[in-house]
């Protein structure tokens, strides 16, 4: 068995998936206020992408999950970039 998962990494994970999976609590409009793409686009992308080798490691932690990935890279301020 490898290491503990830490525990924010569990909640943050846990908070996202209540994201995806909840269109009840999480309407589609405010999904995509929050991840700027509504979520069968998300879902799609994260699709498409996960297989590629960016996505995996040889860590004893598991790599969290592409679309996970996805949602926290989306919610970056694109100021940052443009710099």
């Amino acid at each position: 068995m490898g290491p503990e998962v830490p525990i924010y990494v569990k909640d943050r994970d846990n908070r996202l998936r209540e994201w995806l999976l909840n269109e009840r609590h999480y309407p589609a409009a405010d999904f995509k206020k929050a991840f700027r793409v509504d979520r069968a686009s998300l879902l799609l992308l994260a699709g498409l992408i996960e297989d590629d080798d960016i996505f995996s490691n040889d860590s004893n932690y598991q790599q969290t999950a592409v679309v996970f990935q996805l949602m926290i890279f989306s919610q970056i301020k694109m100021s940052k970039f443009e710099e």
